[in-house]
């Protein structure tokens, strides 16, 4: 099937560091003032830790509870780089720590994960990746983006006054429990707050520091989001 991360063409490799994940920068995956919109941003976090948390976890599974994302600077050329680290693996939970730079190596930002993990049952997924690999492609040849990200994941503002943003379930969307995958999620609320944003200020705004919880896997389509003002 084709999914979401070989739109993005992520990376994974292993080094003397113990292992990173990187995305080539280009014009679709940027938002309005030319910077990696935070929802991209989030996807290659999931998409790297879950095989970090997963390597953990073996034999059993995951499911995404939080994801923490705080940008402090813009990444606009060349790649995006991710290095993770443990911070907590117990019983029922994995905690990560990602850390967000450019290809010279300076900060952009932080992110945190943390995963529920699933006891293995009989229709568990199997995860076919060679956790011992030096270097994982998810791509492959003539993956890429030919629309901006929001709009390949079929995501598209109803209302933007009130926050209002839908998204149609797909395979290109869906995870291996066959719900919405985390960085889509994270990436519609990107665009639904980028939207809001705009039309409470009238100016163009960006995203730098989306939290989201999730409570359940969104399975029943369209799945929407609204705003609402806090401050």
């Amino acid at each position: 099937k084709h999914r979401m991360t070989r739109g993005l063409r992520m990376t994974i490799s292993r080094d003397s560091g113990g292992g990173f994940a990187s995305l080539p920068i280009v014009p679709e995956i940027l938002e309005e003032r030319g910077a990696v919109r935070a929802g991209v941003l989030a996807t290659l976090v999931d998409v790297y830790c879950g095989g970090l948390a997963l390597e953990i976890a073996e034999p059993n599974w995951l499911a995404t509870l939080d994801l923490s994302l705080h940008l402090c600077r813009p990444l606009s050329r060349g790649h995006v780089v991710a290095r993770g680290s443990v911070l907590r693996a117990g019983r029922q939970t994995i905690v990560l720590e990602v850390a967000l730079a450019d290809d010279a190596g300076t900060e952009a930002g932080m992110a945190t994960m943390t995963y529920a993990i699933l006891p293995r049952r009989a229709d568990t997924p199997v995860h076919a990746r060679d956790f011992s690999a030096p270097r994982t492609e998810l791509g492959g040849p003539g993956s890429g983006l030919a629309a901006p990200f929001a709009d390949s994941l079929g995501i598209r503002v109803v209302d933007a006054a009130a926050g209002r943003a839908e998204i149609e379930m797909s395979d290109y969307v869906r995870n291996s429990l066959s719900a919405l995958q985390g960085g889509a999620a994270a990436t519609l609320v990107d665009v639904a707050s980028v939207a809001f944003g705009r039309e409470l200020l009238g100016t163009p705004v960006a995203t730098t520091d989306p939290e989201i919880h999730y409570l359940a896997l969104g399975k029943l389509a369209p799945i929407h989001s609204r705003a609402r003002l806090l401050r």
